[in-house]
């Protein structure tokens, strides 16, 4: 038994080792964890947004010296489950607990090592559902220059994960849907089956001054995204039908830059802004999922952040789709999975109404078919009685002609038997006397004894 004596004194040890080893380490994060890129050259605007409509996530923000964390905002500060300072090469202690990277349009290059860094947290710990947002932008030189540094970094991390998303090498204007100038895109939320929930109370978003997505298959050869659909990748971020591409790089012929592998200056139609592509890999013998979002502008920092409620007067859901996308590529879900659970049940109505329309056409189809026998049936009954009336009419016909021979018989035959009476009688007497003569003869030939 512990001498009570010793409890005061236990607790004023507790006591004093808490004032000076303060418990500000977890031994697991509680929540999604969530890395945002700031070594490379992002803004950290938006940030603070993002922060506050995940409340469930915890924060690691990554920056290149302790000038740039003391820089931050102080929301950003308060809000920060950690800040990194260094490398994704030199965190790779504390990268081994984090789901979600957000790289919010580099400025500048990754590290061969790096790269590697990312790829093999991308490619450990099966566990744990893990994803990782390569967010771009145009090839308009405000951000990254004439080298169009934002495209080529997310363009060689997705390459190194094994990815098949690429962001193309222009910009894409919208006529139709904007907020205020062609190129401050409204994005629409519309997604490929497989990816609705993301859609969930947000339909429009920010993309200012955008690139496009593309597909790069096993074989290296770029195609379209807003031509054709590819497994496991959700096109989901749209611009209107009135999309057109420009090209920013190279300004002229020789210059820096590159030209656009899936679409050229001029081109028209509606092209894809956001797209996913989930990834089964095979870890030590185990499934593990991976997302892989590429974007052709950032939900945080840019011009104007995608993750911005409003724009120059247009009302914008950016907020919620961080939160929805955020939900969706970690696994976690949280309220989405009614809404899931929803889409879910719809479509299963759907199939059932589908597979009901389908049973009541072929039913309709059967009684048709029923209805052209009945009506031949009917038809050939209707001729049936034709013939049967026509026949009963002949017969009664032969009928009449039999009764009028048969009355023509019987009177002929009375009238025989009428005639023929007196002869037979005259016949008879001549029967008898000639067998009287022959009798008389065989008298008078009978010897005498």
């Amino acid at each position: 038994m512990v001498n009570r004596k010793i409890i005061p004194f236990l607790a004023i040890v507790f006591l004093v080792a808490s004032i000076f080893y303060p418990i500000s380490a977890k031994a697991s994060e509680p929540g999604i964890v969530v890395l945002v890129d700031l070594a490379h050259g992002e803004s950290a605007a938006g940030l603070d947004m993002a922060m506050k409509v995940l409340p469930e996530a915890e924060f690691y923000v990554l920056v290149s010296s302790q000038d740039q964390a003391n820089s931050l905002s102080p929301i950003v500060k308060e809000l920060s489950y950690k800040i990194l300072v260094g490398t994704f090469d030199t965190i790779s202690n504390d990268l081994k607990y984090v789901n979600i990277i957000i790289i919010p349009q580099p400025t500048m290059a990754f590290s061969p090592a790096e790269v590697q860094a990312i790829t093999t947290w991308f490619n450990t710990t099966a566990t744990m559902q893990k994803a990782i947002w390569l967010a771009g932008d145009s090839d308009y030189p405000a951000q990254g220059g004439s080298q169009e540094i934002a495209m080529h970094q997310i363009d060689i991390i997705a390459e190194s994960l094994g990815s098949h998303l690429r962001e193309d090498f222009v910009s894409v204007d919208d006529y139709a849907s904007n907020c205020g100038a062609t190129y401050r895109v409204v994005g629409l939320i519309q997604p490929d089956p497989g990816a609705e929930v993301v859609a969930f109370a947000a339909q429009k978003v920010l993309f200012h001054g955008p690139g496009i997505v593309a597909y790069v298959d096993d074989n290296g050869d770029w195609h379209a995204l807003n031509a054709s659909t590819f497994p496991n990748v959700y096109r989901i971020a749209w611009t209107s039908d009135q999309g057109k591409i420009s090209e920013n790089q190279p300004q002229k012929p020789g210059a820096p830059g590159d030209l656009g592998k899936t679409a050229s200056a001029g081109d028209t139609g509606k092209y894809v802004l956001l797209a996913a592509e989930q990834m089964t890999l095979n870890i030590s013998g185990n499934k593990a999922i991976r997302f892989v979002v590429v974007s052709g502008e950032t939900p945080i920092g840019g011009y104007q952040p995608g993750i911005s409620t409003s724009y120059v007067g247009v009302n914008l859901d950016g907020p919620r789709f961080f939160r929805n996308m955020i939900l969706w590529i970690s696994g976690y879900m949280g309220e989405l999975k009614f809404v899931q659970q929803y889409i879910n049940d719809q479509k299963t109505m759907s199939q059932q109404l589908t597979q009901a329309n389908s049973n009541l056409l072929s039913a309709q189809q059967t009684i048709s078919q029923l209805q052209q026998q009945l009506q031949q049936a009917q038809s050939a009954l209707s001729s049936a009685n034709g013939q049967i009336a026509q026949l009963s009419s002949q017969l009664s016909q032969l009928n009449t002609q039999l009764s009028k021979v048969n009355s023509t018989a019987n009177s002929a035959l009375n009238a025989a038997n009428s005639a023929a009476s007196p002869s037979l009688a005259y016949a008879g007497i001549i029967v008898g006397i000639l067998a009287l003569i022959v009798a008389l003869v065989a008298v008078a030939m009978k010897p005498k004894k």
